[in-house]
């Protein structure tokens, strides 16, 4: 059997020179990595601004698949993707846009010019969600602020009801603001867990159209139809198939390749 002849001071001193090594050069990649970032993102505006959409919305999806994310990158590439005629990638990014960056103004206007041209009269939204104080609220607000503001929201219902039991005269003066609070507290908590968890799988049609069936299955009976560009809830899954309610609650099944999570 053959024995390691390398004293155990050397093996140390090899331990702290590789440690070393990584601990140099690993910095440099990173910033080499930034580098290359930087340079795409401005080939891919590069592109956009000669008018060539197909080689900017690849370039921006290289970046993509390097695992960054940010809502100026998602806005570019809903912009390039509007501009090659991709109305349904158009709107998909302009939604993950909002995401990051949900007060924008260019983006806003740019997202409702995409929705005007969706064929097909997509539905109204309905239900207490869709009242449109509410969805102006929740639209204008991250994830992570909707969970700020739900936990301040909490601190401070906690504390009415507190002052309502210790002080009971207070009551009627605070009733009413602490219920408020209670509700939009837990409005902000359930809308930011159902962001973060993809709860619900909000997805965007990115065909040009596609038939909706009573089934999973392609001999199914057509039900209605989804244009691209429309927004869809997928709540079901089942091999190619996916189940999903439109906007006014109708549901039905349609081929997975036909939509994108968000």
């Amino acid at each position: 059997m053959l024995k390691n002849n390398v004293s155990r001071p050397v093996r140390v001193l090899a331990v702290f020179i590789l440690l070393g090594s990584v601990l140099f050069f690993m910095p440099r990649a990173c910033a080499s990595t930034v580098e290359e970032l930087e340079d795409t993102f401005v080939q891919a505006n590069d592109h956009y601004e000669k008018g060539e959409y197909i080689k900017a919305v690849e370039e921006y999806h290289k970046i993509l698949s390097s695992g960054y994310t940010s809502g100026k990158l998602y806005y570019n590439l809903g912009n390039a993707s509007f501009r090659a005629g991709m109305l349904g990638q158009a709107i998909l990014n302009y939604e993950r846009a909002r995401r990051f960056i949900p007060r924008d103004a260019d983006l806003a206007a740019n997202y409702r010019f995409a929705e005007l041209l969706v064929k097909g009269n997509p539905p109204a939204e309905k239900g207490i969600w869709a009242w449109r104080p509410l969805k102006l609220y929740y639209n204008r607000f991250t994830a992570d602020e909707l969970s700020m503001i739900a936990s301040v929201l909490y601190v401070l219902t906690v504390a009415g009801l507190m002052i309502m039991i210790y002080f009971p005269r207070w009551t009627r003066y605070l009733l009413i603001p602490a219920l408020l609070m209670a509700f939009l507290s837990t409005g902000n908590a359930v809308s930011a867990w159902h962001a973060v968890s993809g709860i619900g799988r909000e997805s965007v049609v990115v065909v040009p159209e596609t038939e909706c069936k009573f089934g999973p299955f392609d001999a199914g009976t057509k039900f209605f139809t989804l244009y691209e560009g429309m927004t869809v809830t997928v709540i079901q899954t089942k091999d190619d198939w996916r189940k999903i309610r439109r906007l006014d609650g109708k549901t039905g099944w349609v081929k997975k390749d036909a939509l994108e999570v968000i």
